[in-house]
């Protein structure tokens, strides 16, 4: 048999049985470090033909008293088409040092049938969450970032976080697994010194309504809508340039 456990081996996710009616021995096993893939190496007895799933493969029939066999199963050791679309994550970089809430942004998981299993690997900061919608609403898990294995189903979005690095010009990973499937996001913090791009709306003019005053409001710590009111921001001017100030200078201003 083969079995897939949790990062913590707190929770088994997955068992499947490999063999048939004679003997059969699993001898080594290998997990592909992008997709999760199990790979199974051993020898079988079985001369009934019946091991499963060698249609297709170089030697379909048993040849002899002993026969090798490598068996290749998905993450999740499960036969549904559990390995989705590939989706990405954009890297960060330029993140401070330290931030607890390095974030992803969304990935939409499409091209599965019904729901796989789901979890984080990487640094020990590394959380998911799933939503329903367009944003990172975490709404399907119950509005927080989680490291426990859950599951995620077809159409629904995965969000990732971790706590960027303490030191300048080091990166930070998390690879979240979903079904057959990997994706990684990679976080970079800033290099010492480096510049931050003022015309953070890409106009070509450094305006004092604009980036002036959103770099003022950086500066003092001010965020979210209930502080724009009397500061010269329009809620529109700021949902357009935080992400950008975020981006090139560091910081991690949430909406």
């Amino acid at each position: 048999f083969v079995s897939r456990f949790s990062a913590d081996l707190t929770m088994l996710m997955q068992s499947s049985y490999l063999g048939t009616v004679d003997s059969d021995h699993a001898r080594a096993l290998a997990i592909h470090p992008a997709t999760g893939d199990v790979y199974v190496a051993g020898v079988t007895s079985s001369a009934a033909n019946t091991f499963p799933s060698v249609a297709g493969g170089a030697q379909g029939s048993f040849g002899g008293v002993r026969d090798a066999f490598v068996s290749r199963f998905s993450a999740d050791l499960t036969a549904n088409d559990t390995t989705p679309d590939a989706f990405t994550f954009a890297t960060r970089t330029n993140v401070s040092v330290f931030n607890q809430y390095t974030d992803s942004g969304r990935a939409l998981i499409t091209g599965i049938v019904g729901t796989v299993p789901i979890y984080v690997a990487g640094a020990p900061s590394s959380r998911y969450c799933i939503s329903s919608g367009n944003r990172c609403s975490c709404d399907l898990s119950a509005g927080f970032f989680v490291s426990a294995p859950g599951v995620i189903s077809n159409n629904q979005s995965v969000c990732l976080r971790h706590t960027s690095a303490p030191e300048m010009d080091t990166a930070t990973e998390t690879i979240v697994h979903v079904g057959g499937a990997a994706g990684k996001f990679l976080s970079i913090t800033g290099t010492l010194f480096a510049p931050c791009n003022l015309d953070m709306d890409g106009d070509g003019i450094i305006s004092a309504p604009k980036e002036g005053l959103v770099l003022l409001r950086a500066m003092l710590g001010l965020s979210g809508v209930a502080t724009t009111a009397g500061t010269g921001i329009t809620v529109t001017q700021w949902a357009t340039v935080r992400p950008l100030i975020n981006a090139y200078c560091g910081t991690n201003f949430l909406q």
